[in-house]
């Protein structure tokens, strides 16, 4: 495959194009809105909140930073039990409660004589025994208190953060099969804080959680299969589980149903729902929200494009997330990994980028190994180096993680980094493929029309990229309409082809926008119509595709579907042809041959038809040696040495 390939690939691959894609690749940060105290709270407000149903780990912030303006008695312990308030909220109420008025100390006891020479001498004792050491309490054994106190721990409320001690108790209230106890452990796998980042376990746990009805749970079932990390991607099961975490207003169900609209993955796309999702999650504190929202008004997705209000928005997901990253929370370092990357809502810096990446990828987490292995390809805040890349490739690729297979394959089939293997390369290929990754199934099907690392074999060929087109993936749909186009691996069908090509061309693909040009052109599936055929190379030409701009100077030049016009023709000829591109000097040099928009120039004709025939075009090699008859020795001299130099100054990719 060409370096444009490569090019191609590592775009899709970058996390924040999967940001649009592969953000697709972490979760929500859990952050809460601010907590604004209007003073302590009362006993009644204390069991308004708890009747509410205010999470436990919510309700000990709110005590934590409003305090508490009564007395605790027995009486009142009582009446907050019955409201439902648990051991962990009582204990909380009890440090932050005034203490009762110590009761006045009895009248002294009178002393005798001989007491007191007792005392002094050290030959008697005191009459009064030393106060005994309280007992330490005992650790709760309520599989609920021991959630409360495993968030305390995750989330550093009035004790020193520890995701150790934090898996150790809720790995307890999850043995008693506590639901939300096994959806936050879960997350803790997922994400490797405080234990072995572990796929497998946290859908087993997930998976137990979502039974109970637990949305945090039901969430992770659908973030994994939308990964298809621990279990085959699947689109339609993923949107189906985070609809029902949605409904139970878990936020990275919330987020991960935007990802579902924005990318049309097991739904329609649809960007303004897309971000209805994402602003629900973002309401909530949720931090990767914020980031989809800030690039979908960055991009115009779903509302008109707002720079402000993008900016807006990354910035929050900076504040929502940062503190969580310090603390190392996984998926709030990819987060940060990210922002810094891009300089969404902070300076761009590799440097920090590369530091919050290796933190999450040296943990486990497959996204960020991916990631990392990105800035390696790309030399971003790190001396470029493909072997390390490929590490990083190879690494997420074996935890089953779609994308990055891919880019394994993608490795050994260019011989990035690691000894070329085009065998190797299908064999990452296909378990990428067999994931759902669309970009690895059009992968594929190069490798089987090319006979690569397999038989030849366009009849398969076409199968995987239809596997692809129909996901949605651009490059697959263009494929596919080749395939008709040409009867390669299918009957030919030019309806078919234009059916196709419009929908890659629809989703911002230049070749496909130049081939359904060209068809229009040539009245091939359809009436011919110049007119169509020129407001489809132009939308390529303008998006710089070399071909597009050689066939809309060709239109001008000839007066199809436009007013006749040299001038232009020859301005979208050169940029062609200054590209490179064979057609586009071919023309260029057949308008200094005739003079057409340009004054006649045989030396500038040969030049271009010369570099043109270097590039196998036939034509232009019989052109050029018909007018080398009708030039003299030194022009055809200067013509070959403009030619070479013009080559030198523009090597072929």
């Amino acid at each position: 495959m060409s370096d444009q390939g490569w090019n191609s690939a590592t775009r899709r691959a970058t996390p924040w194009a999967l940001a649009l894609g592969m953000l697709f690749f972490c979760g929500a940060a859990r952050a809460q809105a601010p907590i604004q105290c209007a003073g302590p709270l009362s006993e009644a407000a204390v069991i308004k909140l708890a009747a509410a149903g205010v999470p436990d780990a919510r309700l000990i912030q709110i005590i934590d930073a409003c305090g508490a303006g009564f007395t605790l008695t027995r009486e009142s312990e009582e009446r907050l039990k019955a409201a439902g308030t648990s051991a962990a909220v009582l204990t909380a109420l009890r440090e932050k409660a005034p203490k009762p008025k110590p009761k006045p100390a009895p009248a002294a006891r009178p002393v005798s004589a001989k007491s007191a020479a007792a005392e002094e001498s050290g030959s008697g004792k005191s009459s009064e025994a030393p106060p005994e050491k309280s007992a330490a309490p005992p650790e709760p054994v309520d599989p609920k208190a021991q959630y409360v106190r495993g968030l305390a721990f995750e989330q550093g409320i009035s004790v020193t953060q520890d995701y150790k001690e934090a898996a150790r108790w809720l790995r307890q209230a999850a043995d008693q099969g506590y639901a939300p106890a096994q959806a936050r452990l879960g997350q803790l796998l997922e994400y490797g804080n405080g234990v072995e980042l572990d796929y497998s376990e946290a859908m087993k746990l997930y998976r137990k959680a979502a039974e109970q009805g637990d949305a945090a749970g039901q969430a992770g079932v659908g973030h994994l299969y939308s990964l298809g990390l621990s279990v085959p991607k699947d689109d339609d099961e993923a949107v189906r589980w985070s609809r029902r975490g949605a409904g139970g207003g878990d936020p990275r169900a919330l987020e991960d149903l935007g990802i579902a609209y924005e990318f049309g993955r097991g739904v329609t796309r649809d960007y303004a729902e897309a971000m209805q999702w994402f602003r629900k999650a973002a309401e909530q504190g949720d931090g990767l929200a914020c980031l989809h929202l800030g690039a979908m008004y960055a991009a115009g997705w779903g509302a008109p494009a707002d720079k402000d209000e993008a900016a807006k928005w990354y910035q929050k997901a900076a504040e929502l997330m940062r503190p969580a990253a310090e603390r190392g929370g996984g998926r709030e370092l990819f987060g940060m990994a990210v922002l810094y990357e891009n300089g969404m809502g902070v300076a761009q810096d590799p440097a920090q980028s590369l530091r919050y990446n290796r933190r999450a990828a040296e943990r486990g987490m497959a996204a960020a190994a991916l990631n990392l292995g990105m800035l390696y390809t790309n030399g971003r805040g790190v001396p470029r180096d493909d072997a390390e890349a490929f590490r990083w490739f190879r690494k997420a690729g074996e935890q089953g993680y779609g994308p990055a297979e891919r880019m394994a394959g993608y490795a050994y089939a260019t011989g990035r980094g690691v000894s070329r293997d085009d065998v190797e390369a299908v064999r990452w290929y296909r378990k990428a493929a067999d994931q759902g990754d669309s970009l690895a199934q059009v992968y594929l099907g190069f490798m089987y029309a090319n006979g690569r690392g397999v038989s030849k074999d366009e009849v398969e060929a076409v199968k995987c990229y239809r596997r692809a087109a129909e996901q949605g993936e651009t490059m697959g749909q263009f494929y596919l309409g080749a395939a008709f186009d040409a009867g390669r691996g299918v009957p030919q069908d030019y309806s078919q082809a234009a059916t196709w090509y419009r929908k890659a061309a629809e989703a911002g693909s230049t070749d496909a926008q130049v081939n359904l040009g060209r068809m229009y052109s040539e009245g091939h599936g359809g009436t011919k119509d110049d007119a169509e055929a020129v407001k489809w190379f132009k939308m390529a030409a303008d998006h710089g595709n070399a071909l597009g701009q050689a066939n809309l100077g060709w239109m001008y030049d000839n007066g199809r579907g436009v007013v006749r016009d040299y001038d232009t023709a020859v301005q979208w000829y050169r940029k062609s042809a200054e590209q490179g591109n064979p057609v586009g000097e071919f023309n260029l040099g057949a308008v200094y041959s005739g003079g057409r928009g340009v004054p006649q120039d045989p030396v500038q004709a040969y030049m271009w038809y010369s570099l043109a025939a270097a590039q196998g075009y036939t034509e232009a090699s019989n052109r050029m040696n018909a007018l080398a008859k009708q030039m003299t020795p030194v022009q055809v001299s200067e013509a070959q040495r403009r030619a070479s130099d013009w080559a030198a100054q523009h090597p072929r990719s």
